[in-house]
């Protein structure tokens, strides 16, 4: 008997910190994808070059009015766990995309002040049996930071998956 595994999906990349507020990463369900995204789990991990003076937290929230920043290929920045289902609908933008900030969704704070190479690790992983965050079509996510220090260093990962509506 085969059994039917949605497509899932996941995105991952180490980010520098910065001193201002930053939108390290958006992820947008295009409004006539004809899909639901439904987030799966969340992992944050903070790290340190150096001293770390303002260990701003980073939020997921959700958000509107996505543009600008850079969209990146889905077909070669987004990760698929079965390599012949299709590409995922989502778009995603990195380098402090311009959107309209909405609720907090989950907060995770950074590391402390406590020297080069440390780190500390946050994970958000969605209750057994149902998604997390569910975005509709025209709804996105994104992971920000309202300040933070340039010897910050964010291992941020993202699984989701998604399904007809």
């Amino acid at each position: 008997m085969t059994t039917y595994q949605p497509p899932l999906y996941a995105y991952s990349e180490q980010f520098s910190g910065v001193a201002a507020a930053n939108v390290f990463f958006a992820l947008t369900n295009p409004s006539a994808s004809g899909r639901a995204i439904l987030t799966l789990a969340f992992i944050a991990q903070s790290s340190a070059t150096g001293s770390v003076t303002d260990a701003a937290a980073i939020r997921m929230r959700r958000a509107t009015a996505v543009s600008g920043g850079t969209l990146l290929s889905n077909a070669t920045a987004v990760a698929k766990f079965i390599t012949t289902a299709p590409d995922s609908v989502v778009e995603v933008r990195t380098s402090n995309p311009t959107v309209t900030l909405g609720t907090t969704i989950l907060s995770v704070q950074s590391i402390e002040s406590i020297g080069t190479g440390s780190s500390s690790s946050a994970v958000f992983q969605t209750p057994t049996g149902g998604p997390g965050a569910i975005l509709l079509p025209g709804e996105s996510l994104v992971l920000r930071t309202a300040s933070g220090d340039t010897d910050q260093r964010w291992n941020l990962n993202l699984l989701w998956s998604e399904a007809g509506i």
